[in-house]
């Protein structure tokens, strides 16, 4: 841990490209499953999803992140949540441990205040501190030795990093990885694939508070 008890690096994976600014049809479908994991919505499709996803996952780069002997935190919305309100890393949650890709399901990081979201514009993002100063953490068991933090997108990692610190100092003896179902690549106009798997590092330099996903 750093000075402001965020971890320098953690790891991460993910599934899904997503390309905001696209114009071929593989970057409009990417945008269609970023809506479909935002929204839930229509569920038999999500499911499908992760069903896609579980058969890839043996023998590839996913399988330390999402397995059954891994239990899974989702990381909170930007906002506060409210009863009854749609919570999507929750729900994908829910659907991994279905399909044998996690053994146990723990919501126990909560947002307490309202944070901006990555939608902001690139120099508004919320970086990993503001991020942890709107976190808390219940004071919960979690019965397994590996734990993936788990988000339907990643932008530049912030909230998966500020999550993971978190968790890692709840447990410190845990092994901690980051999964999110979808990668941006905001920095290139268009993606080849939709389907992608990757594995990498989130870190961030506290002294510079420079922050930086390697993919």
């Amino acid at each position: 841990m750093n000075d402001h008890n965020l971890l320098s690096e953690v790891e991460f994976s993910s599934f899904f490209n997503y390309s905001p600014r696209g114009t071929s049809e593989t970057a409009r479908k990417s945008r269609r499953v970023k809506d479909l994991l935002k929204n839930c919505s229509p569920p038999e499709r999500l499911e499908a999803m992760v069903k896609a996803l579980a058969e890839r996952v043996p023998g590839s780069a996913l399988e330390p992140f999402l397995n059954p002997s891994v239990g899974l935190v989702p990381a909170p919305r930007a906002s506060q949540l409210k009863e009854g309100a749609l919570w999507p890393a929750k729900t994908l949650c829910d659907l991994l441990v279905k399909y044998k890709l996690g053994g146990q399901v723990s919501p126990i990081v909560e947002r307490h205040t309202t944070i901006r979201t990555s939608k902001s514009s690139p120099g508004n993002r919320p970086e990993p501190p503001e991020h942890l100063a709107t976190l808390n953490i219940k004071n919960e068991l979690i019965e397994h030795s590996a734990i993936t933090v788990i988000d339907d997108i990643i932008t530049k990692g912030a909230t998966l990093l500020a999550c993971a610190s978190k968790v890692a100092k709840r447990f410190p003896s845990a092994s901690l990885r980051c999964f999110a179902f979808q990668r941006t690549r905001g920095l290139q106009d268009d993606i080849e694939h939709v389907i992608e798997i990757v594995s990498g590092q989130i870190r961030y330099d506290a002294k510079s508070g420079h922050l930086f996903r390697e993919p």
